[in-house]
């Protein structure tokens, strides 16, 4: 049984029952996950999901992509190396200029989540923006992979009640992240493991970010992946992490 932590940090557990309890004047729609069984996504702005309870040590690899290709490129090629899934945020104009690259990722296994179109702050934007933001990017996605997605991750991770509303009525899981590697600030290899290894624990979603300006991270994260194997850790996609197939569109 996974539990989904939420960003208001009250722990609440969501569990998959037979029926959805009404609590006062207020319905907290859930998102319970068995297997690869998905409920409908009708969460509220405080269930943006940033990690995640599970029994056993298993943290998801994420990477935010918005330009270059070298960085993303040496990314897939190590991540196929260790024989690791990922989740791949990437923004739409990149998407529609490097599709090859898009479906070289999801054909190597690799959860394919939505960044929006341009990165801008959907916080500082009126509703019909945001909607247009997310409508432009998962048409992009639906073009190259016949799918759109069903992960989505806010600009700079900004996100308030509009954003989640927008993502949510789209079908798509609002994600930000339990842990920052740093590496698109370049502070050292040594660094960007440490962070990662040093604070790890299951259920983290570690941010990375595969442009090209992120220029240690090729150098770091096979250390990365081989120190949280030596810690009996596995890397692990999101979609397996909170038990949803994007397969199932």
């Amino acid at each position: 049984m996974l539990y989904i932590t939420v960003r208001d940090r009250s722990k609440r557990k969501i569990v998959l029952i037979g029926s959805l309890i009404l609590l006062l004047s207020v319905v907290y729609w859930g998102t319970p996950m068995v297997g690869n069984e998905h409920a409908p996504v009708t969460a509220p702005y405080n269930d943006v999901i940033d990690q995640v309870e599970v029994s056993s040590e298993e943290v998801a690899l994420t990477f935010n992509v918005t330009w270059g290709t070298e960085t993303f490129t040496s990314v897939l090629d190590l991540l196929d190396e260790a024989g690791v899934k990922g989740t791949m945020f990437i923004a739409g104009p990149w998407a529609e200029a490097n599709e090859d690259l898009v479906q070289r990722a999801a054909e190597a296994g690799h959860d394919i989540g939505s960044l929006g179109y341009r990165q801008i702050d959907l916080t500082s934007v009126e509703a019909t923006v945001v909607q247009d933001e997310l409508d432009k990017s998962s048409g992009i996605f639906r073009e190259i992979l016949g799918a759109e997605p069903r992960l989505f991750r806010p600009p700079s991770g900004h996100s308030n009640e509009t954003v989640v509303t927008a993502a949510t009525e789209s079908g798509m899981l609002v994600i930000t992240a339990s842990l920052d590697a740093m590496d698109w600030s370049n502070p050292g290899v040594d660094n960007i493991v440490g962070r990662v290894t040093d604070h790890v624990r299951p259920g983290l979603i570690i941010e990375f970010h595969a442009d090209d300006s992120s220029a240690q991270l090729a150098e770091a994260l096979p250390t990365i992946i081989e120190e949280l194997h030596r810690m009996d850790y596995r890397c692990v996609s999101l979609s397996q992490l909170i038990g949803l197939d994007q397969g199932d569109e």
